[in-house]
């Protein structure tokens, strides 16, 4: 699936150039290791299939479709905390990646393969993480950077060129969230099999969230919702697709209920907005 969605990137992209996406950082919660769930940028996800590499980035060439995905290089004492890391090799097997290496390496990579050539980006921080990678700053966005200094004098416009670095090439934020839009929009049949699958799973999760009410009166909206998530990733779901609403009684009236902690009354109607995410 991802390099027929790739394909199709790169032949709506019509202005050429490479592409570079990031996958977001991890956010910290409190102290030095406790961060929020990771879910990776959905553009990220759609253009290379990786969801589980906070800080990854990846760079696209237009001309061949060929995927570059740049991951944090990860201490030797990570694998205590966190299990193995797989090396590069493995990860360019799991995602179908032309080449891995590591962010770090950004600059290098931007100036070897992309030398001449303009960089499309989704947003301005991703804009200033290529800047900074070319000239060895540190980039304010914590996207990923170089760590070797290049000669650049600066940007010549509010293009961004780097005349020195990439000899005349822009870096460019304009087309690139429109393409992806437009591609998005229609789907491939590996697509619309996985949202046919996620179709199905949920269905589970609502029946189970049914029986689990009608068996416990009195419960409360988060026993619904340890019910569905259950049952989802039970029947093969990777993931929620998004946070459960379960309302219920007024709470039901509320779109974007999230608290799910009232008590379900008898005779309570009882809103439950939630889908299963299957990859």
């Amino acid at each position: 699936m991802g390099s027929e969605i790739r394909q199709r990137i790169c032949s709506e992209h019509i202005a050429g150039g490479y592409l570079y996406l990031e996958a977001g950082q991890l956010v910290k919660r409190n102290g030095p290791d406790v961060f929020h769930r990771f879910r990776a940028d959905s553009d990220f996800v759609y253009a290379t299939g990786c969801h589980d590499q906070p800080g990854a980035a990846a760079l696209l060439d237009t001309e061949t479709a060929s995927l570059t995905l740049m991951v944090e290089k990860q201490p030797d004492h990570a694998a205590f905390w966190m299990g193995p890391q797989p090396s590069p090799d493995e990860l360019a097997e799991r995602f179908g990646a032309d080449r891995v290496c590591y962010t770090s390496d950004l600059g290098a990579v931007l100036r070897e393969q992309a030398r001449g050539q303009d960089i499309h980006v989704t947003n301005a921080a991703a804009k200033e993480t290529i800047q900074a990678a070319l000239t060895g700053r540190s980039s304010a966005s914590g996207g990923a950077s170089g760590s070797d200094r290049g000669d650049s004098q600066g940007d010549n416009d509010n293009n961004g060129v780097q005349s020195n670095e990439i000899r005349n090439g822009r870096i460019i934020d304009e087309f690139l969230p429109r393409v992806l839009q437009r591609c998005r929009s229609h789907k491939t049949d590996a697509e619309l099999g996985c949202m046919l699958a996620a179709s199905k799973v949920s269905r589970e999760g609502h029946l189970a969230a049914w029986l689990a009410s009608k068996r416990n009166p009195g419960s409360h909206e988060f026993f619904l919702e340890g019910a569905f998530t259950g049952a989802v990733l039970s029947a093969g779901a990777n993931d929620l697709g998004y946070p459960c609403i379960v309302g219920a009684g007024p709470n039901a009236a509320i779109l974007h209920y999230e608290t799910n902690r009232s008590q379900v009354r008898t005779g309570d109607l009882v809103l439950i907005d939630a889908g299963a995410e299957v990859r």
